[in-house]
């Protein structure tokens, strides 16, 4: 978190996407340090409804398949005209990891960051994740053919579960 935390005040987005809200907690910290950070709203997504996520005034949930078409045009249609920040955190299979890159990686604004949350399920070679990979493939992936987005060397791999998950997209 405090990777995280450090990485957004450094490049000040507008806006923060995570997909993956699961009971709100990283929602809610976000929204904590969002003052240092200068954000301004952050869009939650998960799947699932979940009864007493904690209230923010500048969290937004939205309930859905974060790689649904349908949800990201609600997501596209809330952060228009504001710089975007992604935070990748929900079903850690590569398919649907896949899905969200497509989607989401294009909305990050130049010189914001899109962070892939545990990618360690590769890394420490996760049975369930074995036979089609799961976020750190997706993302090797993606960003073999999409050389717009550059590791941050000074956040990676020292304090973190996110091994080689913090990017920036290269401004111009």
């Amino acid at each position: 978190m405090l990777a995280m935390q450090m990485l957004l005040a450094r490049c000040r987005p507008q806006v923060l996407v995570e997909l993956g809200t699961s009971h709100g907690g990283s929602a809610l910290f976000f929204a904590s340090v969002a003052p240092l950070a200068g954000i301004e709203a952050i869009v939650s997504l998960d799947i699932a409804a979940t009864q007493g996520r904690p209230r923010h005034p500048l969290v937004t949930y939205l309930i859905g398949d974060s790689g649904a078409p349908a949800l990201f045009d609600q997501v596209q249609a809330l952060v228009a005209g504001r710089t975007v920040a992604v935070v990748i955190d929900s079903n850690h299979h590569a398919e649907h990891v896949d899905k969200e890159l497509a989607l989401y990686a294009p909305l990050v604004s130049p010189g914001q960051p899109l962070i892939m949350e545990d990618t360690l399920v590769d890394v420490l070679d996760f049975r369930k994740f074995r036979p089609r990979g799961g976020p750190l493939r997706s993302m090797r992936d993606y960003l073999e053919k999409h050389p717009d987005f550059e590791l941050v060397p000074e956040v990676e791999p020292y304090i973190t579960t996110n091994f080689f998950g913090y990017w920036v997209k290269k401004k111009g």
